[in-house]
């Protein structure tokens, strides 16, 4: 497997991949929005701070992981963050994930130095076992998601 900013032929699978990252996650109750998707992908095609990455497994994309750099409210520091990270079930357990992670913190790094990272679980697929994997990767847990839904 190996991993590979975007280019503008993967759009359409991505917009695949993140139909079922959509179908699977608890966001799966709000409509999905194909235009959102593709206004995003493009995004990180035109720039620096939002980006995409995919990881492929014999050619074919099996995930990606969207992200993006910003100052934190607080401070003026650069932080990164992800707005998603998605493998198909099949490439779970075969490392994908652990390249997408690595494969993202090589990005930023390389663009914006020692900045810190953050990853979130907000999806509601197997949280148990990606923070393991978060936590190997040698992400800290820090605070809680909670969410109400009217």
């Amino acid at each position: 497997m190996k991993t590979r900013l975007i280019i503008p032929s993967d759009i359409e699978r991505v917009l695949e991949l993140g139909r079922d990252a959509h179908a699977e996650s608890r966001y799966a109750k709000y409509p999905f929005s194909s235009s959102k998707c593709i206004a995003i992908l493009n995004a990180c095609l035109a720039g620096r701070e939002t980006f995409c990455i995919v990881v492929e497994d014999k050619d074919q994309i099996v995930g990606f992981a969207v992200g993006y750099v910003v100052e934190h409210f607080f401070t003026t520091q650069l932080f990164a963050q992800d707005m998603l990270v998605y493998v198909t079930p099949e490439h779970r357990s075969r490392n994908a994930g652990s390249l997408l992670l690595m494969a993202f913190e090589d990005h930023v790094h390389s663009l914006f130095g020692n900045i810190p990272i953050m990853v979130g679980i907000t999806t509601g697929v197997t949280p148990e076992k990606t923070g393991e994997l978060y936590e190997f990767m040698g992400f800290k847990r820090s605070g809680s998601l909670f969410i109400k839904e009217n």
